[in-house]
């Protein structure tokens, strides 16, 4: 989502452009935002519409891996369902898409000391607050976070090789303020 984070990769001394493909700017939030399997369509440019129509198209069962990390907590729920439906048509059967994002203990969901902004009601029962830029902090329980996913096609953790969720918790230490801060994030395994 962030063409920042794509130029960094680009001057990373390890990227190769014969290893990766193309790297490229979409919101991932927008209905079929990968292309939906469609053809390629270069003119509409980096970041494109969605719908069929983005800069970028990746036919289905394309990737073993996808990989996620504090991106969900940005999108409202109609982004995710669109998001995870793009990411499991493009999954190899097999093929798993790794989430890290915050969960709902965490701290800076403490409203006493790092108030996010104004809270904000969203379908889901999820801890959304709308910053004042304008963008979203959402904070999961593990049982969302499999909902998330099991709601789209993604395997039950019940089946054979299914998803997990796990709670990952550590304290970070605030130099400047001299505090200690409990941390608490979400790792997941959705297998397709």
């Amino acid at each position: 989502v962030s063409e920042t984070a794509i130029e960094q990769l680009k001057l990373h001394e390890e990227y190769d452009e014969t290893k990766i493909v193309n790297a490229f700017v979409v919101n991932a939030g927008e209905k079929e935002c990968f292309g939906g399997g469609g053809g390629y369509r270069e003119e509409e440019g980096v970041g494109g519409g969605g719908g069929g129509g983005s800069q970028v198209s990746i036919k289905d069962e394309s990737f073993d891996v996808v990989l996620m990390c504090f991106f969900l907590s940005a999108l409202t729920d109609e982004e995710i369902r669109n998001c995870l439906t793009e990411v499991r048509r493009v999954l190899r059967k097999g093929g798993v898409a790794l989430v890290r994002d915050y969960a709902d203990d965490d701290a800076k969901n403490d409203l006493s000391e790092f108030y996010p902004g104004k809270k904000v009601v969203m379908e889901e029962e999820r801890e959304a607050y709308r910053r004042k830029d304008g963008t979203l902090a959402r904070f999961f329980s593990e049982r969302q976070m499999m909902e998330m996913f099991t709601r789209v096609g993604f395997k039950k953790r019940e089946e054979k090789e299914g998803s997990t969720v796990k709670r990952v918790v550590f304290t970070q230490t605030n130099r400047k303020k001299n505090i200690e801060i409990a941390r608490a994030f979400l790792e997941g395994r959705f297998v397709k």
